[in-house]
C-alpha cells in the first residue's frame, strides 16, 4: 500500500520536494497527475525520483492558469492501488472523486492547498464555498503552503493543529554570488504572465511611466508571455523607457534575469502565492510586492523590500527611493536573501511527509 497525492500536474518547484518526501515515506508515495502539463503553463512535463502516473482525462481552461480537471478513471485507479491515504490538491471534479474515494474506503483524506482567503474571493461563489467547507471539515489533515493557507483551513473548519506547513520553494538553488547594485544593468524587472486581471501588469507599466520624471534613462526587463506583452512594450517605449523582452525563460535560465535587475516588482491583484517573490529574493533582488499576493507574508515591509497597495504612485515613489538611496537597496538585498533562505526544500518535504504520517495516526 502507498500514500497517494493527486495534483493538477507536477510543477518544477515540487520535484525536489516530492523526491525527498518519497524518501521519508520509504517509497510509499505515488503522485497521480491530472495532466502532464496544465493549459496556460509554459512548463515542460516533469519527472523525478518518485513514482508518478498521468491520468487520462480532460481539462477546461478559464484563463489566468485556472483549469478544471475531469479524470473519471481516478476512482478505478485508486481502487487498484488501495492507498492508505489520499491527498488532493484543489477542488476540481477529479479531486472531488479522490475525496469521495477516501470516504468510501475509510482512509484518511488530506487537502494540499496554496490559496488563502484573499485569493479565494475572485470567482468563488456560495456553491463553491459550501463545497470547500463540506470537504475540509471532513478532511483528516491539511497541508498548507503558507500561514495564510493555515488561516484559510481554519475558516473552513479545519483547526490549525491538524495542518502542517509545506512552503513553496524555487526549483533551483540560490546563487552563491549576487551582483552589487552597479553590476545590475536593468532598473526594474517583470517576471510572470503578462496580464492585468491577475498579475497587474498595468500597475507595473504605470509605475515605470511615472518614474521617468526622476529616472530619464529608466531600463526595464520583461520575462514572460501573455495577452498584454505588446501593449506593455509599446506603452513603455512611448514613454522613452528602454525595454528588453525575453519571453518565457525556463527555470534553469531565469536566475540570470533576476540577477540583472536592481528591483523586482510584483503588483498582483490576487495570487495564491507567487513563487517569483522567492526567486527574486534568493537572488538578492529587492522585492516590491502587492499585499494581495500570498507571498507578501514572506516580505517584511521596509526590511526585506516593500509591501504595497495597488496605486502606481506609491510604487513609483517607493521604487525611486530605493534606486536613489544605496544604503536602503543594500539592506533590502541582504535581508531578502536571508529571508528566502528560510524557505527550504527540506522544510517543504518534511511538512508534507509529516502530514501523511499524522493522518495515519488519526482514526478515520
Amino acid at each position: 500500500m502507498t500514500a497517494v497525492l493527486i495534483t493538477n500536474m507536477v510543477p518544477p518547484y515540487r520535484v525536489r520536494v516530492f523526491e525527498r518526501c518519497a524518501e521519508i515515506l520509504d517509497g510509499e508515495f505515488l503522485v497521480l497527475s491530472c495532466a502532464a502539463v496544465e493549459k496556460g503553463r509554459e512548463w515542460q512535463s516533469q519527472t523525478g525520483a518518485f513514482r508518478q502516473e498521468v491520468l487520462m482525462g480532460m481539462q477546461l481552461n478559464f484563463g489566468s492558469n485556472r483549469n478544471i480537471f475531469i479524470n473519471p478513471g481516478v476512482w478505478k485507479h485508486l481502487r487498484t492501488v488501495r492507498p492508505w491515504a489520499v491527498c488532493t490538491s484543489g477542488f476540481s471534479p477529479t479531486m472531488l472523486l479522490g475525496f469521495l474515494y477516501s470516504r468510501s474506503a475509510r482512509v484518511p483524506h488530506l487537502s494540499f492547498l496554496d490559496s488563502w482567503q484573499g485569493s479565494e474571493r475572485p470567482g468563488t461563489n456560495v456553491v463553491r464555498r459550501t463545497l470547500r467547507r463540506e470537504i475540509l471539515r471532513r478532511t483528516t489533515v491539511g497541508v498548507a503552503a503558507s500561514q495564510r493557507t493555515v488561516d484559510l483551513f481554519a475558516a473552513y473548519g479545519l483547526p490549525s493543529e491538524r495542518v502542517r506547513l509545506s512552503p513553496i520553494v524555487p526549483s533551483w538553488p540560490a546563487p552563491e554570488h549576487c551582483p552589487d547594485f552597479e553590476d545590475r544593468p536593468f532598473d526594474l524587472l517583470w517576471c510572470g504572465s503578462v496580464n492585468d486581471d491577475h498579475k497587474g501588469v498595468k500597475v507595473f507599466v504605470d509605475t515605470a511611466r511615472l518614474m521617468v520624471a526622476q529616472h530619464s534613462n529608466l531600463s526595464v526587463r520583461m520575462v514572460g508571455t501573455g495577452p498584454l506583452v505588446n501593449w506593455s512594450i509599446e506603452a513603455m517605449r512611448a514613454a522613452k523607457i528602454r525595454v528588453q523582452w525575453d519571453g518565457f525563460l525556463s527555470p534553469d535560465a531565469v536566475a540570470e534575469a533576476y540577477l540583472s535587475a536592481k528591483l523586482f516588482l510584483a503588483p498582483s491583484r490576487y495570487d495564491a502565492w507567487g513563487l517569483v517573490v522567492n526567486e527574486a529574493a534568493q537572488c538578492g533582488t529587492p522585492v516590491f510586492v502587492s499585499r494581495y499576493a500570498g507571498a507578501s507574508e514572506m516580505i517584511e515591509d521596509g526590511r526585506d523590500g516593500r509591501v504595497l497597495d495597488l496605486q502606481p504612485a506609491l510604487w513609483a515613489h517607493a521604487a525611486s527611493e530605493s534606486l536613489n538611496h544605496r544604503e536602503q537597496w543594500v539592506a533590502f538585498s541582504r535581508n531578502a536573501r536571508k529571508r528566502a533562505a528560510e524557505y527550504t526544500v527540506e522544510q517543504a518535504a518534511d511538512g508534507l511527509a509529516e502530514a501523511f504520517q499524522m493522518a495515519r495516526r488519526i482514526p478515520t
